[in-house]
């Protein structure tokens, strides 16, 4: 499975995908105090109320505003996931992206942020 984070400054969203499905969406709020450990705790919760165990997820995508907590949230899922692969979304990016799949993720993910700014163009493997 694919979890997809939106990482803005009010609030956190994430969507777990298989394959192209939306199966869950839950969000959190973003608090810039909170360690790796915090937010591996969080998410690992979060995860268990829809029943998904963390060895299902294999893949991450971080989209975030929020440079502060980008580190944080690396460590974190790294934490959470035994041998997740990362892919970080920049922002600098955003206007040439043309991946589909991740458009449809913006979209679903994200479609209540007023902005939109957590888009980027290119894949850059952490």
């Amino acid at each position: 499975m694919l979890l997809a984070i939106d990482l803005g400054n009010t609030n956190t969203t994430f969507g777990l995908f298989s394959g192209q499905s939306l199966l869950h969406i839950f969000r959190a709020e973003t608090r810039h105090e909170r360690t790796a450990d915090e937010y591996a705790v969080l998410i690992r919760q979060l995860l268990s109320l829809r029943s998904v165990q963390p060895v299902e997820v294999e893949h991450a995508i971080i989209a975030s505003v929020v440079p502060a907590l980008t580190d944080v949230w690396v460590a974190a899922l790294r934490l959470a996931f035994d041998g997740v692969r990362i892919v970080f979304l920049r922002h600098a990016f955003e206007k040439a992206f043309k991946n589909h799949n991740y458009n449809r993720i913006r979209l679903l993910i994200a479609r209540n942020r007023r902005s939109g700014h957590a888009c980027a163009t290119r894949l850059a493997p952490l």
